[in-house]
């Protein structure tokens, strides 16, 4: 297809571990769906109010996000969203009527994964609270 990231979606890579960043930009390149990416880096702070929302088990503080600053310098997990360009807006759920479009990215990510063998981790594979964090992409450890 040949999408491509705009600006907001590249500054939110900023911080985000290299190995990750190349990954996402290969994908966006090869995916037959566009998407965005709509948070990279988080502080503790930031952790914490998704906490206290309730969109996270992790506090960012006692219990760290990989959005948080590692050990190496980076973040190691960004969230996405589906970008829809005929409604202008994006897409942050999954549904019955786009799960074709999170499966066509999700497959776009994990095969730039195997090729550039960068070991990732899809949050569609664990449960959260009552749902799965379908727009979650990390490093694996």
């Amino acid at each position: 297809m040949g999408y491509s990231f705009g600006k907001t979606s590249k500054n939110r890579l900023k911080g985000v571990h290299p190995s990750l960043t190349l990954v996402l930009n290969r994908a966006i390149k090869e995916s037959k769906v566009d998407f965005g990416i709509a948070s990279g880096v988080r502080t503790a702070e930031e952790q914490n109010e998704k906490y206290k929302k309730g969109l996270s088990e992790l506090d960012g503080y006692k219990k760290k996000s990989k959005h948080q600053i590692q050990e190496d310098g980076y973040g190691h997990a960004v969230d996405i969203y589906i970008w829809d360009r005929e409604n202008k807006r994006g897409i942050f759920d999954y549904t019955k009527e786009n799960g074709w479009m999170w499966l066509e990215v999700g497959r776009a990510i994990l095969r730039s994964s195997r090729l550039l063998n960068v070991p990732i981790v899809w949050g569609l594979t664990f449960n959260i609270g009552n749902g799965y964090d379908v727009g979650h992409f990390e490093l694996k450890d």
